[in-house]
This record gives structure tokens, C-alpha cells and sequence, in this order.
């Protein structure tokens, strides 16, 4: 068994025993440099109220970068366990944490917005620290998630996302300790109102916006996302200067066209959507106004596909020079596959590429709560690389399977 698994098991069964001599292995381990051992032993002492010797083990750990450590000086700030009572500080650690992917250190700086306590009352970046957390797969997490959407904590409040997030708590293995029984009686309460949850909606075929509103409905929803913002996603900083670096959604105000996608250098690079201005086209491509593929510094290059404005296939293959370099259109251009905007129960929107119906291949998902999904789908789900960008705070990027999500 390695040191860290020992240190997750350590964590959970010091708080009932440890053995003498299961102690003194640690406590020899940690005299000797070993940072999950460090880490571990300042566990034990904190569980027994030892909280001098506690923080002694848990700042040696920390300072070797250990994450649990982070979290665990953040709680002996928050309750004065071995230091005086220092909200400020609390955050200070849990912050570091919580970067490092650290769950409950997610939950406790989310709790700590939540509460003003250590940092400025902000309900926005406690959804947004909570949302990592539940997506790590932190059954805490996920309930925190689905008490925030049941008060409209950062969001509005949205009572099917309540029920969806409870059943992910309720099904989730990795926190046995969780207590069940509550969350199954909020679940059972949802559906005795009529509430559905949103894992039936996501699996489920949306009803698609009739044509007629197709084009203005998904623009004007676009702007409202974009909530006067030029760009939001990815960006490094160089200078004073915010450069677009990675996945990300632009709005050009002036000719009305947006862009989703990958950026590098403030220039297209890599896969993605480009949706033209109203009654305009994509370059060099007859009657496509929407164009899918890839891009190199700011031209079609690569593999893509045009559509028309209704959502039909024109072409699918090779670009270069920002042109098709096959016939246009083309003949492998099938009925099966479309552009489409589709509404789900819920209210949220997808607009992207589909087969027979379903959400299939590059398109990107806007939720109730002002914020986007965008990356790669596969019969229905999300599967694959994407982002999720709030309508106000960080974006969060990783790799999706059937709907669930990894951090990279």
C-alpha cells in the first residue's frame, strides 16, 4: 500500500484508533522527512486535541508541499486549534487547497464566500468553488451544490438542479460516512412536487426551437451570456495585458459573429465554432453560416464542416488557406448530421453539431445560470475535452465522460 493511500485511510480511522505501534511507524516516517507521514501524524494529534504538536506536523508537511496539510492549517486557524482564531488565515490555507484539486478545501473556501468570513461576502465564487467540488466527485460537494441551487445561493434558484445534484450525492460511493437517509427524503420530497431531475433531462432527447426563432432565440441568448463582455475563457496575462490562450467564447460586436473555441496568442488555433453575423456567411464558403472544424493562426485549416442556415450539412472535409479544398458542396454531406439548437425540460440551451437528433460531435450548452459548457459530445452526452465558463468568475477546463467530470 503506498504512503498516500495509508494517509486517506489514516485520516478516516485515527479518528476512532490507531495502534501504538501504528502510530510510532508514522511518527518515525515523519521524523524522517516523509511528507504524507508528516501530514498523517498531524492528523492524529489534531483528532486527540493535541493541536501544538498538530500544527508542527501539519506546517512541516505544508512546507513540502503536501495539500491535505493546506486544508488542515486552515482548519486550526478556523476553530484556534494550535494558533489564535484567524478567519483570514483559514482562508488563506484552504485557498491553497483548493487549487490543488483538495475537495473539502473546495467546500470550506466556497463555505467561507458564503459566509464573509476571512474574504468578502461572494456568492458567485462560493458556486463556483462548490461546482468544483462537486464535479471532483465529493458527495459534500455535491450536496453543498444542490443547497445552493435550492436557495439560490450564486444562482437562481432551480429546483430540478437541486434534485439532480442530491441524486448524484445519494449514488455516490466514495463518501460512505454521508448520511443517506436525509438526502433521501429531500429527493423523495422534490418528486412528490413534480420536480424532475436534470440527469432524465441531459439523457433525453431536447425538443428542438422551432425555425422561426431559431436564428434570433440562440443570438439573443448568446449576448445575455456574454453580459457585455467581449471575451470570456482562458487568457494569460503579459504585462497589463490579458492575451487569449486556450478555450474561450468571443463576441465581435461590430459585424456580430461569434467564435468558440481554442485560441492561442489572441488568434484561433485548434477546434472550433464560428457562427456569422445575421444575413452574412462564412468566407469562401457559399451559403455556410455556420462553419465547425479546425482553425490555424485565425484560418479554416484542417478538417471542418459547413452548414447552411437552417442547420443542413453542406461539407465535410479538408480546408486550407481558409478554403474547402474538395468539391463544395460535397456528396458526403448526409441528412443524419445537422447544426441545431435544442431546448431541454429544465430550460437550458444547446446549440452544435447532432446526429439523428442527438447532441453529437462539437457544441457547447447554456445553462439557466448564465453559464456555458462548450467541448465534445457523443450520443447525448458530453464526452471529452471541454469548459465550463460561469457567467461571472474563474472557468474550469477538464476532460468529460458520459456526462461526469475528470480534472486533467
Amino acid at each position: 500500500m503506498t504512503v498516500l493511500k495509508r494517509f486517506f485511510i489514516c485520516c478516516i480511522f485515527s479518528l476512532f484508533y490507531v495502534s501504538a505501534w501504528g502510530q510510532a511507524e508514522i511518527a518515525y516516517m515523519a521524523k524522517n522527512g516523509d511528507r504524507d507521514a508528516q501530514a498523517m501524524l498531524g492528523v492524529i494529534l489534531y483528532n486527540t486535541k493535541n493541536c501544538r504538536e498538530a500544527v508542527y506536523w501539519f506546517q512541516k508537511a505544508a512546507d513540502q508541499g503536501q495539500t491535505g496539510a493546506y486544508y488542515y492549517l486552515g482548519e486550526c486557524y478556523r476553530t484556534g486549534c494550535g494558533f489564535a482564531q484567524n478567519y483570514q488565515q483559514a482562508a488563506v490555507w484552504y485557498r491553497k487547497a483548493a487549487e490543488r484539486d483538495h475537495a473539502h478545501g473546495q467546500i470550506s473556501l466556497s463555505e467561507c464566500y458564503t459566509q464573509g468570513r476571512g474574504v468578502p461576502q461572494n456568492n458567485t465564487q462560493a458556486l463556483y468553488w462548490m461546482k468544483r467540488a462537486a464535479n471532483k466527485g465529493s458527495a459534500d460537494g455535491q450536496v453543498g451544490l444542490a443547497t445552493m441551487y435550492e436557495r439560490g445561493t450564486g444562482v437562481p434558484i432551480n429546483k430540478n438542479l437541486a434534485l439532480h445534484w442530491y441524486e448524484k450525492a445519494l449514488s455516490n460511493e466514495k463518501d460512505p460516512e454521508l448520511s443517506k437517509e436525509s438526502i433521501k427524503r429531500k429527493i423523495e420530497g422534490y418528486e412528490s412536487e413534480g420536480y424532475t431531475s436534470l440527469r432524465d433531462n441531459i439523457n433525453s432527447n431536447p425538443t428542438p426551437q422551432v425555425t422561426a426563432l431559431w436564428q434570433g432565440r440562440w443570438r439573443s441568448l448568446l449576448r445575455a451570456v456574454m453580459n457585455s463582455h467581449a471575451y470570456k475563457g482562458q487568457v494569460i496575462d503579459k504585462g497589463n495585458t490579458h492575451i487569449r490562450n486556450g478555450l474561450g467564447i468571443i463576441h465581435w460586436k461590430r459585424e456580430d459573429d461569434f467564435h468558440v473555441g481554442k485560441w492561442a496568442n489572441n488568434i484561433q488555433n485548434g477546434m472550433g465554432i464560428h457562427l456569422a453575423a445575421p444575413n452574412l456567411q462564412i468566407s469562401n464558403c457559399a451559403k455556410c453560416c455556420y462553419y465547425v472544424g479546425n482553425w490555424r493562426e485565425g484560418v479554416k485549416s484542417g478538417e471542418g464542416s459547413c452548414y447552411d442556415k437552417n442547420g443542413n450539412l453542406l461539407y465535410t472535409g479538408k480546408f486550407a488557406n481558409n478554403k474547402p479544398i474538395e468539391k463544395y458542396p460535397n456528396t458526403k454531406a448526409i441528412s443524419s448530421y445537422k447544426f441545431e439548437c435544442k431546448e431541454y425540460k429544465d430550460g437550458s440551451k444547446y446549440l452544435g453539431e447532432t446526429k439523428n437528433g442527438r447532441c453529437h460531435g462539437i457544441g457547447f450548452l447554456i445553462n439557466t445560470d448564465g453559464s456555458i459548457w462548450y467541448g465534445n459530445w457523443k450520443d447525448g452526452r458530453r464526452n471529452g475535452n471541454g469548459i465550463e465558463i460561469p457567467y461571472t468568475g474563474q472557468s474550469v477546463t477538464g476532460r468529460w465522460a458520459g456526462n461526469t467530470y475528470y480534472n486533467y
